[in-house]
Parts: C-alpha cells; structure tokens; sequence
C-alpha cells in the first residue's frame, strides 16, 4: 500500500522551547519507528510535515500522490495543540482512510474541560475543578491542595513540582504563570494516589491491555505524586530515574479489572476509535479517579501504551498491523 505519515513541523514557542523540542524528538521516534516496520512489511511510505505557513502546500502534497492509508501522528497546528482535529477532518473530506481517533473526538479529549464535562455526565469519575483563563479568579470551591496545568497541553508541558498547590498564595502564583504563558488553567482537586495508565484500543470491540503503573515510591518526601514534564521526559533527571514503568501494576485482580471497566467506559463516553491512553488515579481507600483521556498518545517504542501492548503479548510489529487494519472502512466522525 501506498502510506503517508504525517506529523507537525516543529513549533517556536519560546516559553517552553526544551519542553518542545523533546516533544518534537519524540514523535520524530515514533515516525521513525512506524516507518521502519511498514518498509520491512512492503509497503510504500513516505513523510509528510504540516507547517502552520505553508498549509496549501501540505494539502497539494498530500493528494500527490493520494494514499491509501494516513498514519496520524499530527499532535499540533503551529503553537495551538487543539489542532490535532484538523488534519483527521481534512481526510474525512477527502474520504481517506488515517489512524488513530476522529475529528470530533480529538476536539473533546484536547480541551481537559470539555473531556471532564462529558465524562461526569456519563457518571465515570473525575477529581472536582474548575476552568480559570487570565483575568479570572481562582475558585473558592476547592479544596487545597490543588493541581494547576495548562487546559489545553499534553506531554505533561507546562507540569513541574509547584504545580501542586498547598494553599491559597501558592495557587496565585501558580495560576498566574499558567495563564501567562499558556491562556487557560485547569484547577483541580490534587488526587493522592498510585498513577495508573490503561492502553485502550478497539480490538474485539474495544480492549483494554495490562495495566501500567507510574511507580513513586522513590520520589523524595514532600515531592508531589505527579508525572512532571521532567519525570516524562528528562531521562538525566532524578524525576525520570524515580518514577519508573511497572507493567503489569502490582494491582488485585478486582481491582485491575474495575479500573479497566472504567477505562473502556470513558473511551467509548468520548467516542475514541482507534487506540487511547486512560491515566487514572487509585487512592489509598480504594478510589479511582478518571485524570484524563488522551486519544492518539505518544506511541514511540519505549512509550507506556507500548509496554502495555508488549505486556499483553503484541510486538511493534503487530501494533503498527493493527493500526493499519483498524483505520480501514470505519467511520471517524
């Protein structure tokens, strides 16, 4: 087949320019890596990056030649990741075959407020907040402590240690710099806890694989329980060796299973298709808390979706066969 990989042109953001030059290098891996399997497999492939100035220019090379099949790794237009919808609805237009979730779903799981709001309403289980753009304040509803990040990132950009916010003048200090530099903050209830990640994807009518757990336990004392940009991706840092990827997750069996139940329930109250991430958090009584969704997720070699599909007997290999055999003849939107 005849397969195009798309993804996005590096970005210039000053602010968070290491932050997104990891990102960039990231999703560099994961083309690599995709593309190194459809060649072995026979298939025709080439790249294609989506430059915010030169979006004609795409569109043309795109159709020249037409694929059969698009691999979406496309994770932002230009500075604004929200842009991840756009290229899936392009190809729905043009009737092409891509991977990975569809327009309306990748506009919802982008916006964390947004995503909260549907998975309340579909009664799935998600710590209180609030959404507070410059100019607003800061909630009185709250509990302390609190969890403040950008609205509309991914990656854990904009997420380091002071993000957690014990009390009121903390908080100031921390929503004051997000909606500087990122517009929009999402406040919410810090939820203590293990950090757990199910890899959700449509096989069998919707799986999900062995549960991954973000291990904290060697973080220093007084350290937030959180998955910083640096534990993410920084891997010289004392964050990236202390927060190691168990899989499976020491978890009961009941528990695990009830985890996965409400991992699958949020992928389908997003309607998701394709392959998502669900971070969840188990709290010390029992609870689990629904962190967020995240369609399309990095999936580079060495990436958490990775080492659940590995753990649930898949190789890259058959994950890159899945991908191809599930973006073909289903509906996106």
């Amino acid at each position: 087949m005849n397969i195009l990989i798309a993804f996005a042109a590096a970005a210039e953001r000053p602010v968070t320019a290491t932050q997104d030059s990891l990102a960039d290098v990231a999703t560099l891996e994961q083309v690599k890596a995709i593309e190194d399997v459809l060649v072995a497999e026979g298939h025709g492939v080439r790249r294609l990056a989506l430059n915010i100035g030169a979006r004609e220019r795409f569109v043309k090379d795109l159709l020249e030649p037409r694929p059969d099949i698009v691999i979406n790794l496309v994770e932002s237009v230009g500075t604004d990741n929200r842009g991840q919808s756009y290229l899936p609805a392009l190809l729905e237009l043009l009737q092409i075959p891509y991977t990975g979730a569809g327009p309306a779903s990748l506009a919802v799981c982008t916006d964390k407020w947004m995503s909260k709001g549907v998975l309340a309403q579909a009664g799935l289980p998600v710590p209180p907040g609030a959404l507070v753009a410059a100019g607003e304040q800061l909630p009185s509803h709250l509990s302390y402590p609190l969890f403040i990040k950008p609205a509309y990132e991914d990656a854990s950009i904009g997420i380091d240690n002071s993000a957690v916010c014990v009390d009121e003048a903390a908080a100031l200090l921390r929503l004051q710099y997000v909606v500087t530099h990122y517009h929009t903050a999402l406040v919410e209830e810090y939820i203590d806890g293990r950090e757990i990640n199910a890899a959700v994807s449509d096989e069998a009518g919707g799986h999900v694989y062995p549960l991954s757990e973000i291990d904290m336990t060697a973080l220093p004392a007084g350290i937030p329980r959180i998955v910083t940009f640096n534990a993410k991706w920084l891997e010289e840092s004392p964050e990236y060796e202390q927060t190691p990827g168990i899989c499976p997750a020491p978890l009961p069996l009941d528990v695990a299973e009830r985890i996965q139940t409400i991992a699958l329930r949020a992928y389908r109250a997003l309607h998701v298709r394709g392959y998502a991430r669900v971070d969840c958090r188990l709290t010390p009584a029992g609870k689990v808390y629904i962190l967020e969704v995240n369609a399309n997720p990095d999936v580079s070699t060495w990436s958490g979706y990775l080492r659940s599909w590995k753990a649930g007997g898949g190789d890259y290999t058959s994950f890159v066969r899945y991908l191809l055999d599930e973006c073909r003849n289903i509906p996106k939107i």
